[in-house]
């Protein structure tokens, strides 16, 4: 590493440590960091294409203007950086990704991770870089409808084998004092994360018994909490328009007498 005058006589340029290339060589790429993780992680992929579980080898154009990538430049998936954890990934959403499905499977089946450069316009890797795989140990939880489900354990005989496990959740549950009491929790911390107008004890007892219609039976409660939110904004907006100060039963009985009129083009056609 000394400093070498070079074969005209002229000193060679100081540069920074980390501009020096005599010095790259050995500089650590840190994949995953888990300082101060106390428990096992929990990462939730929100767009599950090939780079962003998988990882990949980028490539930046050097000072002669060509393309280079070495080990500096692997980056860690979602996979990887759930090791020893959980992975919650959306299943229709890495079956519409080029190339996700098969490589998570085989991931899954072998427990090692394999990092290399994807590009669904070539077929072939665009990197001379290599790494070794990496054993991991992840559970993935893949979140979907029934009939996804459904069409791939009747089409694709490695899922039911890797997936074995399956969870359903109900659209409804009982009408009980504690779940109803959820529910005004529910809305009461729905628009405070909002920043919402506040709901008063009408206006909760007039969205939990829309939870009642929409569930079609008197004794249980629609466990359709998307459709419950909507309700909670629209109920706020159409609580300006009535320069309420609280979100009431007033206020929620004009927010569905709105919301179906803007869906009853059938019945006024009839």
């Amino acid at each position: 590493f000394l400093d070498k005058e070079s074969e005209d006589g002229e000193e060679q340029v100081h540069l920074p440590q980390a501009e020096d290339e005599r010095y790259r060589r050995f500089l650590v790429n840190v994949l995953v960091d888990n300082t101060g993780v106390e428990r096992p992680p929990i990462v939730v992929e929100t767009s599950p294409n090939y780079r962003n579980l998988f990882g990949t080898i980028e490539k930046v154009v050097d000072r002669s203007g060509h393309w280079r990538s070495d080990f500096l430049h692997i980056k860690a998936g979602s996979v990887l950086r759930a090791n020893g954890g959980f992975l919650v990934i959306n299943l229709l959403d890495a079956i519409v990704e080029p190339g996700v499905w098969p490589a998570l499977k085989r991931t899954l089946k072998n427990q090692h991770v394999d990092i290399q450069v994807f590009d669904s316009t070539y077929l072939f890797s665009t990197s001379a870089t290599k790494p070794e795989p990496i054993k991991i140990d992840v559970r993935v939880a893949i979140i979907g409808d029934p009939s996804s489900y459904h069409i791939l354990a009747g089409m694709d005989p490695d899922f039911p084998k890797i997936f074995k496990v399956k969870a359903e959740f109900d659209s409804v549950m009982p009408r009980t004092p504690e779940n109803i009491h959820r529910y005004a929790a529910f809305a009461a911390s729905f628009c405070a994360a909002q920043g919402f107008l506040c709901m008063d004890k009408t206006g909760v007892a007039a969205l939990v018994e829309h939870g009642v219609r929409l569930s079609g039976r008197t004794g249980k409660i629609s466990t359709r909490f998307g459709e419950i939110a909507n309700i909670v904004r629209e109920a706020n907006y159409w609580a300006g328009r009535m320069e309420a100060l609280i979100i009431n039963r007033e206020v929620i009985a004009r927010t569905i007498r709105e919301k179906d009129n803007r869906v009853r083009l059938p019945e006024e056609k009839l």
